[in-house]
C-alpha cells in the first residue's frame, strides 16, 4: 500500500510538472492555442484573456505536480488534480468526437498528441490519480505547515519568472521547429517511408430520382449520374517538424528554394 500511494503521487506529480513547465516556456504558444479554442467555438470576445489564462495554467499545472510530488498539501493538491481532470477529460473526448481543433496543445510543442491518444492519455492518468485522491488523507505530513506553504510560494515564483522570462526572450529550453539552430531543409524532409494522408472517398450517383452513396472503387454503371464526390480525412500521414516555411519577394514569387541552398 505505502509503494502504491509513492508510485501513484509521483507518477501524477511528473506528468503535472512536466505539462505544466512546457506550456510555461511557451506562454505565447500557450496563448495562440487559447485563441483557437475560442475560435472554434465561437467564443471570440475571450481572445483578450487568452495570455492570461495560459499562464494561470501552466502555473495551476505545475504548482499542482510539485506539491504531490513534494507531499505537500496533499488534500489541496489532490482535489485540484481531481478538478482539473473532471474539467479537461469530457473536453478532451468532445475534442476527439468534434475535432474543432487538431492538437489540444497539453503539452505544447514538446510533445503532439491528437484529440484521441489525449483522451487516452487522461483516462490512464485517472487510474492512479484516483487512488492518490481516495486515499489522500494516509499522505504523512513531511513539513510543518509554514514549511509546506513555503515550497509552494517558491516554486510559485520560479515558474511564474520562467514565462515572463521566455515571453519577453525566448523559450528557455525551445521545443519550437524553428529554435535556434535548427536546419530548416532537414525539418522539411519528407522519410522514405513516410505514412500518407488516407481518405474515404464518397461519390454521389443519381439514377431515377434516387440518389445512392458509392464508396471508391466501387461505381456504379453508366446508367447512373454523377452528383458529388466527397472526400473525407481518415488518417492523417506524417508531416514535418517545418511544413510551413516560405519566403517571396514582393512580387509573390516563391524564393525558398534558392534562399535554403545557396
Amino acid at each position: 500500500m505505502r509503494y502504491l500511494l509513492f508510485v501513484s503521487r509521483l507518477l501524477i506529480g511528473i506528468v503535472f510538472i512536466y505539462s505544466g513547465f512546457v506550456k510555461a516556456v511557451d506562454p505565447a504558444g500557450s496563448m495562440y492555442k487559447f485563441t483557437d479554442y475560442f475560435l472554434a467555438f465561437g467564443m471570440d470576445s475571450f481572445e483578450v484573456i487568452a495570455f492570461a489564462l495560459a499562464i494561470v495554467l501552466s502555473t495551476a499545472e505545475f504548482i499542482i505536480g510539485i506539491s504531490l510530488l513534494f507531499g505537500v498539501r496533499m488534500i489541496l493538491a489532490s482535489w485540484s488534480a481531481l478538478l482539473f481532470m473532471a474539467l479537461f477529460t469530457p473536453l478532451t473526448l468532445y475534442l476527439a468526437i468534434a475535432n474543432p481543433v487538431t492538437d489540444c496543445g497539453c503539452f505544447g510543442d514538446a510533445l503532439i498528441l491528437t484529440n484521441w491518444e489525449t483522451f487516452f492519455k487522461n483516462l490512464i492518468i485517472l487510474v492512479p490519480l484516483l487512488f492518490t485522491f481516495i486515499n489522500r488523507k494516509l499522505y504523512p505530513v513531511r513539513y510543518k505547515i509554514y514549511g509546506e506553504w513555503a515550497i509552494v510560494g517558491v516554486f510559485t515564483v520560479l515558474i511564474l519568472w520562467t514565462s515572463v522570462y521566455s515571453h519577453n526572450h525566448l523559450p528557455i529550453i525551445d521545443f519550437r521547429p524553428y529554435k535556434i539552430g535548427t536546419h530548416i531543409p532537414s525539418g522539411m524532409n519528407y522519410p522514405d517511408d513516410a505514412p500518407q494522408d488516407e481518405y474515404l472517398i464518397t461519390t454521389t450517383f443519381e439514377k431515377d430520382g434516387i440518389q445512392k452513396e458509392f464508396v471508391m472503387p466501387d461505381y456504379p454503371d453508366s446508367t447512373w449520374t454523377w452528383v458529388n464526390t466527397d472526400s473525407k480525412l481518415i488518417k492523417a500521414g506524417y508531416e514535418p517538424p517545418i511544413h510551413d516555411f516560405s519566403i517571396e519577394t514582393e512580387d509573390g514569387e516563391n524564393i525558398t528554394e534558392d534562399v535554403l541552398y545557396d
